[in-house]
């Protein structure tokens, strides 16, 4: 790799920009302004998963040479999955040098300036830089590459498909195949396959940088003693990722059992050769739109988290309704411009739906509602006692032996029961009253959505989790938008 390091230096503080890149394409250039960073949750309402911003540089560019090297490079960004971002180009920005930034390049934007307007030719490229984990909205577990490197690290299951003694395609979640000789497709009931939901976490965000860390930050045990990281969903292919035929487009294949059920989802080319990816729908209990960034929310939503990239290299999972009050970063003495409103109202009655029983198992809080002032959802990854294990789809071993995840603690309440029943307390707890939102500015740019923060005024302290951080960094302050918690 090749890297070239720019500096730009405002106010005392030293900001070092690295492009690096796989092709020795001389860089000339000099930095001449950027602008503010974003980060925040697209949805604020379920609050699950964060998306780190963009952020533009200037540089210039007296003779258009730059212009078409980051246009070349940009260009040569694979616009589908398997991605290639960080062989072809990513750029890391660095403050004093400590690193706050890694994004790959979205757009160029090339400005000239006459020299009529101030007696001398301007010309400057607008480089706009993504985190690169908003890429997780586009990809799809129905695209041929995302289902092969699932089941290369051991994640879904999957046999081979032959017509006629060739090897036309593969079928994920089923344990028998055949085409006869009237090229109908017959196959087996589906399987269910047991997989770590870690490891499934980790993978989906390495889709995106397969070099990232994640990081866990949740307390919940299960079966009294064990943590998130030993848990075994039993049957990923119904509860997340879904089920599928990939074929060769060009080979005629006749769908039995009810053809109609067979969606089609992408097509890619492998080798040369075209091939089509069908969904079978009646998985229709799992992640919406087969998206990764939703399978992500999915997840968080089940074990009362959220989720998110803080960058390009590092991801993180962590408990969404509690903080440890030593934990949390104290602003009362750095805090400007405080306001609170009221932001998210108070809710009359909570229903979690867990769909994995039959029949659906609903745990409840408050009053009956009529469907006003209600929040409610579902979960399909459960975890009780119906009388004979019926009722959980979550393992873990200890040991080669296999256990059902009869019941969840949550060490901060009083509460061990079904997961779904802690998750209605949890929302019931948190939304009986209204929540207000947090405005205000600190003296610094060293923040960021895995913190949580507190404040004190006239007598009464405040925790809040950010939802929207705003960084200006070269005035080295930030504003943020955040939530009070429990």
């Amino acid at each position: 790799m090749f890297n070239y390091t720019k500096t730009y230096n405002r106010y005392g503080d030293i900001f070092e920009f690295i492009f690096s890149t796989s092709v020795n394409v001389g860089f000339d250039f000099d930095i001449t302004d950027m602008s503010d960073l974003e980060d925040g949750f697209l949805d604020t309402n379920d609050e699950l998963m964060m998306y780190p911003g963009n952020i533009d540089i200037t540089i210039d560019d007296l003779s258009e040479g730059n212009y078409n090297r980051f246009k070349t490079l940009l260009d040569q960004y694979n616009a589908q999955y398997p991605y290639n971002f960080a062989d072809v180009l990513t750029m890391t920005i660095k403050k004093n040098g400590s690193e706050i930034y890694v994004g790959i390049l979205s757009t160029c934007e090339y400005e000239f300036e006459p020299p009529e307007i101030s007696g001398e030719i301007k010309e400057f490229i607008k480089l706009r830089w993504l985190s690169g984990v908003s890429k997780l909205k586009e990809l799809e577990f129905g695209n041929y590459y995302v289902l092969d490197k699932l089941y290369q690290v051991g994640l879904i299951s999957r046999i081979n498909v032959y017509k006629a003694g060739e090897h036309i395609g593969y079928m994920y979640g089923y344990d028998f195949a055949v085409i006869m000789p009237n090229s109908t497709l017959l196959f087996s009931e589906p399987i269910a396959t047991r997989v770590n939901i870690y490891d499934l976490l980790y993978e989906i965000f390495k889709f995106i940088n397969p070099q990232c860390f994640l990081s866990i930050n949740h307390n919940w045990l299960y079966n009294d003693t064990h943590i998130f990281q030993e848990l075994i969903c039993y049957g990923i292919e119904p509860n997340i990722t879904g089920r599928f035929f990939v074929k060769k487009e060009s080979v005629y294949v006749v769908f039995a059992h009810d053809p109609g059920r067979w969606v089609r989802q992408q097509h890619s080319m492998v080798n040369g050769e075209e091939w089509s990816v069908w969904w079978d729908s009646d998985d229709n209990e799992g992640v919406p739109d087969r998206k990764l960034n939703e399978a992500v929310k999915f997840i968080a939503r089940n074990f009362g988290a959220i989720a998110g990239m803080t960058s390009f290299n590092s991801a993180f999972f962590r408990k969404r309704f509690y903080i440890n009050p030593a934990e949390a970063v104290d602003i009362t003495d750095n805090a400007k411009n405080i306001r609170k409103e009221t932001f998210l109202r108070k809710v009359s009655e909570v229903k979690i739906n867990d769909l994995f029983p039959n029949p659906v198992y609903t745990a409840k809080r408050g009053e009956t509602s009529q469907g006003k002032n209600l929040l409610e959802y579902s979960i399909t990854l459960s975890a009780y006692d119906a009388g004979n294990s019926s009722g959980a789809n979550l393992l873990i071993y200890v040991g080669n032996n296999q256990q059902y995840v009869l019941r969840v603690t949550d060490p901060n309440l009083p509460i061990s029961d079904k997961l779904s029943e802690v998750l209605a307390e949890l929302e019931w707890q948190t939304r009986k009253v209204s929540r207000d939102k947090f405005t205000f500015e600190i003296d610094t740019t060293d923040v960021n959505f895995t913190q949580y923060f507190k404040i004190t005024h006239k007598g009464e302290t405040k925790y809040i989790r950010p939802i929207k951080m705003q960084r200006y960094l070269l005035e080295n302050k930030t504003q943020i938008e955040g939530v009070e918690t429990n």
